[in-house]
């Protein structure tokens, strides 16, 4: 499943990426993200994300790796986890584009290709499509504002 979407926001470029990059800032804007952000290096990162989908209550254990690096323009991510509860296995490559439209104001793209397997995979594409434009919608609310008051 593929999500899609833009965003602007009334800051440099070089200010948006430094937030992007700093992981406990990005894992706060994650909706149901539980507890500590483990940093095992400066790419690799440990979260549990919590998340009611339909009536299944679901815990993730998360792994995020930033496998590529185009300073002030691209960031692409790996995201693995499993649900402890499901068995329900995510996989998740998010890639971030930056364009600068003047020196205080950036465009912020970016593309998500989720896949799940297991029970939670049952639901449908039309119920976790409409969930993960929730969650969606909820981290890019949660950026902008870590990323202008940042």
């Amino acid at each position: 499943m593929i999500i899609k979407g833009k965003f602007d926001v009334d800051v440099p470029v070089k200010k948006v990426w430094d937030v992007m990059l700093d992981v406990e800032t990005m894992a706060s804007c994650i909706p149901g993200v539980e507890g500590d952000t483990i940093k095992i290096d400066e790419s690799t990162f440990d979260n549990i994300i919590f998340q009611k989908i339909s009536f299944l209550r679901v815990k993730f254990k998360t792994r995020t790796v930033i496998k590529e690096k185009e300073p002030l323009e691209r960031l692409t991510f790996i995201t693995d986890g499993k649900d402890t509860m499901t068995g329900t296995v995510l996989n998740v490559k998010s890639t971030v584009f930056l364009t600068e439209i003047s020196g205080m104001k950036t465009e912020i793209s970016y593309e998500a290709d989720m896949r799940l397997v297991g029970r939670l995979a049952t639901f449908g594409e039309g119920l976790m499509r409409k969930k993960s434009k929730e969650i969606g919608e909820i981290v890019v609310q949660n950026m902008e504002e870590k990323i202008v008051s940042g």
